[in-house]
């Protein structure tokens, strides 16, 4: 799995295909956004997109 470091700690490549993306622009722009608020703020909203996605794959699996 795939993954690149920041001051805050380690971003991990999304298990949701629909976040890759995201991921990669994240990943892409970290040398020059790295230690702006903003760039926290998107990792931050990446990372909590991440987790809603696997709670509702995984509340759609449990319901079938």
């Amino acid at each position: 799995m795939s993954h690149f470091d920041t001051d805050k700690g380690i971003v991990w490549a999304p298990m949701n295909p629909l976040l890759e993306s995201f991921y990669n622009h994240l990943a892409a722009h970290q040398s020059v956004l790295g230690n702006s608020r903003f760039y926290e703020d998107l990792i931050e909203i990446y990372e909590t997109l991440e987790h809603d996605l696997k709670e509702e794959n995984h509340e759609s699996v449990a319901t079938e």
